[in-house]
């Protein structure tokens, strides 16, 4: 695994905990919190910005577009799938 991905899993990770976690400290301290989450979004953005992120990333719309065409659904009905699916990332 390259320490990109590495990161962007250990992103995704403490996004994912973060909420659980964040309302309480939005309470305690609301500006602590809004500075740690600016944090955690400016990581992200960098990650998801650079280019070797750009090609997986259309490597998986690729692949997701040309199953659903090999599973028989026409590349119109493909393409309306995949614009309206999110990255697995996003959930």
């Amino acid at each position: 695994m390259t320490l990109r991905k590495s990161v962007l899993i250990a992103l995704l990770l403490s996004v994912i905990a973060t909420p659980a976690l964040a309302q309480n400290r939005a309470k305690a301290d609301p500006e602590a919190f809004k500075g740690l989450m600016g944090a955690m979004m400016k990581a992200m953005f960098s990650v998801l910005s650079d280019p070797e992120m750009g090609e997986s990333m259309a490597k998986f719309y690729r692949n997701f577009h040309d199953s659903l065409v090999a599973q028989g659904f026409t590349k119109e009905q493909a393409m309306k799938i995949v614009t309206s699916t999110p990255l697995p990332l996003n959930k």
